[in-house]
C-alpha cells in the first residue's frame, strides 16, 4: 500500500511538472533523480497506465538535449 502511494506521488509529480502552461524542468528532474532505476520503471508503468504515455509527454514538453536527457533519465 505504501509503495502504491509513492508511485502515485512520483507519477503525479511528473505529471504536474509536464502539465499545464510550461514545463517545470527542475521539478521533473528532481523527481526523477530521487528514484532508482527499478523505481523509475515502475513509475513509468504507473504513469502510462494512469495518465498516458510518459514518453509522449516528455517529447511534447522538452526539446533538444533536454528531451534526450529526460528520456534517458527515465529509461525511455
Amino acid at each position: 500500500m505504501v509503495w502504491v502511494m509513492i508511485l502515485d506521488s512520483a507519477a503525479s509529480s511528473l505529471k504536474d511538472a509536464l502539465g499545464g502552461w510550461g514545463t517545470d524542468e527542475d521539478k521533473f528532474f528532481d523527481t526523477a533523480n530521487n528514484l532508482n532505476d527499478e523505481q523509475k520503471k515502475e513509475v513509468v508503468n504507473y504513469f502510462n497506465t494512469n495518465y498516458g504515455d510518459l514518453k509522449d509527454w516528455i517529447e511534447g514538453d522538452f526539446s533538444g538535449s533536454d528531451e534526450k536527457r529526460a528520456l534517458r533519465v527515465m529509461g525511455l
